[in-house]
């Protein structure tokens, strides 16, 4: 959790909203895998900014504390960063998985490309017959893990497990440099 002791924000915020949003994002965070895999810093930064937007809505008329009303936003927004994140997971992944064209765009040379074919060809290796399909099916054909799931007769949540052998497949290789 960043230290607020010192408010690196300027006169944008008051500590007490800082706390707030910090409070919010720890309470959600907890209760959602998804946002444990966001960087905190970023989460707070998307949070602060969705309030800085909102918060002259606030009426203190309506007899609600700001405290709560901010809590509330912060909560919103989460929600919908978690709504956002669920989407994307059940979409699987978007990215193009042998197409040699593709592979131009993330190695800028003839050897980039051949280093990044040589690094592919053993990822796949790695991975089961299913695995290899799903990539496929997702990459290639664009198909949703919903879609994927139906033409491979296999269950979504199976599926899950595979992508996340996969990204950790892929993980273990060379890609973090592509």
């Amino acid at each position: 959790m960043p230290d607020f002791s010192e408010n690196c924000y300027g006169e944008l915020f008051s500590q007490e909203e800082l706390r707030g949003v910090a409070l919010a994002i720890r309470e959600i965070r907890r209760q959602f895998l998804c946002l444990r895999a966001e960087d905190y810093e970023d989460l707070v930064q998307e949070c602060l900014l969705h309030w800085l937007t909102v918060r002259q809505s606030y009426n203190p008329d309506k007899g609600v504390l700001l405290a709560s009303y901010l809590h509330r936003v912060i909560t919103n927004k989460l929600f919908s960063m978690v709504r956002l994140l669920h989407r994307a997971k059940r979409q699987g992944l978007n990215f193009p998985v042998s197409l040699e064209d593709e592979l131009a765009v993330y190695a800028q040379d003839a050897y980039g490309r051949a280093e990044l074919r040589i690094d592919f060809e053993s990822a796949l290796k790695d991975m089961s017959a299913r695995q290899r399909r799903l990539c496929k099916l997702l990459g290639e054909e664009g198909l949703t893990i919903a879609q994927a799931g139906k033409r491979l007769k296999t269950p979504r949540t199976t599926l899950y497990t595979d992508l996340a052998q996969i990204k950790s497949i892929f993980r273990r290789g060379s890609f973090e440099s592509y």
